[in-house]
């Protein structure tokens, strides 16, 4: 009977006073930082802060997914105190204007690889408010780092193979959960291969920055995807800046023409040191088959063309940039 008389009384206040404002649930979430790199038995602690945004004091519950090798350790922290592994749920209150430090602790052991733990906050006062976030963390160790970019699908698992055919080890960075990595988790790979897939959503100005360094600095990076020159290079991509195209000029070396080069048949310039020998397909085959209207390119700078599409128009450009290099 107690929702019944719950809901009379709230029937009288509002009869008694017709003008009153419900009080109103409110929550903010700040996450600084949600991804890292770390060896073997090196714990990782992310830490964030919610925020009781409302008019009232609000309940709240805290639930953690999973996705990381058996022999990890991940777990959740509530201010000081950290919960078990096992316990992936629990709930908590919060006045009006008060803060509560939510944290996910990772740890990797024994195998090499990639965790990525997902923490949903949900209003026990209002379901309808809730929120996700995802923090991952990687080893060092491997060869490759891929950067999983493409929101509409998951570039990865072709793109691992294909590694792992020539005998490279790679892990994946989740960039569309947890956005680009930063120089520290880049510089722990002599390579970084950054999977665009069919995404438009570009290389923001962070990433690019990281991009830049990693590379001035050694590093060999291989950019790809369906639209990502067009992302950064065309005044009609949603996400474009003179800035974006600027970084795809200087540092690739290359600069977008058009949005169709009307082949999927793709040929290494004869003499390339990149190229030279190559022939593919873009779409059957074993190739990933998601690309009928691949972008064409041209060079600038100091880029060099290494791809040509059947039609005799670049697919492809090599650069180096201070100690290192890049393709796109």
């Amino acid at each position: 009977m107690r929702p019944v008389a719950a809901t009379l009384a709230l029937a009288c206040a509002l009869a008694a006073a017709p003008g009153a404002v419900l009080a109103q649930p409110g929550l903010a979430w700040e996450t600084p930082d949600q991804g890292d790199v770390a060896g073997l038995l090196q714990l990782k602690i992310f830490h964030t802060n919610l925020i009781n945004t409302g008019d009232t004091a609000g309940s709240y519950r805290v639930t953690m997914t999973v996705d990381a090798p058996p022999a990890w350790v991940t777990s959740m922290c509530e201010g000081t105190l950290c919960y078990a592994p096992f316990i992936r749920e629990f709930d908590f209150t919060l006045a009006p204007g008060d803060t509560n430090d939510v944290g996910a602790n990772i740890t990797p052991v024994t195998d090499l690889g990639r965790a990525l733990v997902g923490i949903t906050v949900t209003s026990l006062d209002d379901p309808g408010l809730s929120a996700t976030r995802s923090f991952t963390v990687v080893t060092p160790g491997l060869d490759v780092l891929i950067v999983d970019a493409d929101a509409l699908g998951d570039p990865v698992p072709r793109t691992a193979a294909a590694l792992g055919a020539l005998g490279k080890t790679a892990v994946a960075w989740a960039a569309k959960s947890v956005g680009a990595p930063d120089l520290a988790v880049l510089s722990a790979y002599p390579t970084v291969v950054w999977a665009a897939g069919a995404s438009v959503a570009g290389i923001d100005t962070g990433g690019r920055a990281a991009l830049a360094d990693y590379v001035q600095q050694g590093g060999h990076l291989w950019l790809g995807g369906a639209n990502l020159a067009f992302s950064l290079g065309s005044p009609a991509s949603p996400v474009y800046t003179p800035a974006s195209r600027a970084w795809l000029n200087d540092l690739a070396g290359a600069d977008w023409i058009t949005i169709s080069a009307n082949s999927t048949a793709v040929a290494g310039v004869p003499g390339d040191e990149l190229g030279d020998g190559l022939a593919l397909v873009l779409n059957g085959g074993d190739s990933a088959g998601n690309n009928s209207a691949p972008d064409v390119l041209a060079t600038v700078g100091g880029g060099t063309a290494c791809l040509v599409y059947g039609t005799g128009t670049t697919a492809g450009v090599r650069r180096t940039w201070g100690a290192g290099r890049v393709v796109l």
